[in-house]
Order: structure tokens, then C-alpha cells, then sequence
């Protein structure tokens, strides 16, 4: 299923921005990162126990048989859900997702972690496109996050690379995990349900949010709106010189 075109424009007054294959992409992959985390979090603790000889806890909650075979699924089912949203964000008749200007997009991330921090009082700088530039470096985190958890997995077993590809793979591991709080925070952070409501199962934000939030792509879906020109306060705060009066002039 091909996603739907960022020009379609359901009725009443909504923007689409996810077709139904993306938002099942994004429930497929919640539903299987969340017990891909569990099950990696009792292998970790059990490397983790045999290396230090530290013991205690894997008495409490034992790890089930079978955890490390369930671990190996998961994590080729995220992989290939993963692919499969690459694939449906290239079939997109834009290219949005694709950072454009690096060092803006890095920019924007980071500041979006001050604002989550409180370290900001600024939500957001500068215009946005349909995706938002921390959102585009998400994508490409969230890339190179998941190509290093694939390899390091391989390189385990390999003949004497084991326990470095299992810190790798657990450094891996951590890195999505941020990635993921990363945006869930972000939204809530924001409040903004509008979003998380698109991602999930709506598929479609209102003309308004569009406006306010996304600017430059309400240009390019044709809307006439233009945000307000900015005022110069600083010209405005300047006395004008005062005009020399010559004698006989009027």
C-alpha cells in the first residue's frame, strides 16, 4: 500500500500525512521493540552476571527458556519492519525524510533537548517542512542505530570477537532505546497530541496545526498563508536625528 501523497486533503479541514501501511508500520514496531528490549535486557543482566560474578537478581526473576532464541527474532522482525519503512518513505512522492542541510537538522535536535531538558523556553526555531529537521536526524539515528545492533548480533558469534560484539550490541541497544524515549518524550513534552495522534492511528493533522506548525509545507500544499513579517524592534527603539532648520527655508 502505497502512503498517501502529501498533497491528499480529506475532508474537513484535515491534512493527511501517514497512509494506513505507515501507521502499521508504526504499531508493528512499538509492538516488537517493546519485548526486544525485555528479552535483551535478561541477556545483558545474565552476560553481565557471569563476567562480574555478580548474583542475586537472576534468582528473583529467572530468565525463561528460550529468551535468547525470541531476542533473535524479534530482532530480525524490527529489521525487516524497519525496511520496510525505509521503503515506504522512498516510494513517498517526497522526499521529505532526507536530512537536506545537516548541520540545521543536528541543530534543531539539539536544541529540541534543551526544550525537553527545560533548558530552553523556545519550542521550536525556524520553519518547518513536513518532517521537522530533529525528526529527519531521528531517521537517520534511528538507521545507523539498527545497522550497528544487526552487525554487532553477527559479530557475536564469531570466534574470539564475542564479548566485544555483546558490549557493542548492548551500547546499540541503549542508543534505540534513547532514541525511542526520545520521541515519545518530545511529544509530551509538547503536548502535542495532534501529532501523536497521526502517528498512531489518524493518519491526519488539521489545517491549522499545519499552518502553525509546519509552515513551508502548507506552502507547498497550495495554502495562501503567511505568517505575520517580523518587526524590527530594535529599528523602531532608534530616535530619528533631528532635522537642522536653516534660516529662510520653511
Amino acid at each position: 500500500m502505497t502512503p498517501v501523497g502529501a498533497g491528499d486533503r480529506p475532508r474537513g479541514g484535515e491534512v493527511r500525512r501517514y497512509g494506513g501501511a505507515v501507521i502499521g508500520v508504526h504499531w508493528a514496531f512499538m509492538l516488537t521493540f517493546l519485548p526486544l528490549l525485555f528479552t535483551g535486557t535478561l541477556l545483558m543482566r545474565d552476560w553481565f552476571n557471569v563476567q562480574f560474578k555478580v548474583y542475586g537478581v537472576h534468582e528473583l526473576l529467572p530468565t525463561p527458556a528460550g529468551t535468547l532464541q525470541l531476542h533473535i527474532w524479534l530482532g530480525l522482525a524490527v529489521l525487516v519492519i524497519g525496511a520496510v519503512h525505509i521503503a515506504l518513505h522512498i516510494n513517498q512522492r517526497e522526499k521529505h525524510i532526507i536530512p537536506r542541510d545537516v548541520g540545521k537538522d543536528l541543530a534543531g535536535a539539539l536544541h529540541n533537548i534543551l526544550y525537553m531538558l527545560h533548558l530552553s523556553r523556545i519550542e521550536e526555531r525556524g520553519a518547518h517542512e513536513k518532517y521537522r529537521g530533529e525528526q529527519r536526524m531521528t531517521y537517520v539515528a534511528l538507521l545507523y542505530t539498527v545497522s550497528l545492533a544487526a552487525i554487532t548480533a553477527g559479530m557475536a558469534y564469531a570466534p574470539g570477537m564475542r564479548d566485544l560484539a555483546i558490549v557493542m550490541h548492548v551500547i546499540a541497544g541503549v542508543l534505540l532505546l534513547w532514541l525511542a524515549l526520545y520521541r515519545v518524550l518530545g511529544l509530551v513534552r509538547k503536548h502535542d497530541g495532534v501529532a501523536l495522534r497521526s502517528i498512531l492511528w489518524k493518519g491526519t493533522m488539521p489545517e491549522w496545526y499545519v499552518k502553525k506548525n509546519h509552515i513551508l509545507w502548507w506552502r507547498q500544499l497550495g495554502g495562501r498563508y503567511a505568517p505575520p513579517p517580523d518587526i524590527d524592534f530594535d529599528a523602531l527603539a532608534e530616535v530619528p536625528p533631528a532635522v537642522e532648520v536653516v534660516e529662510g527655508e520653511e
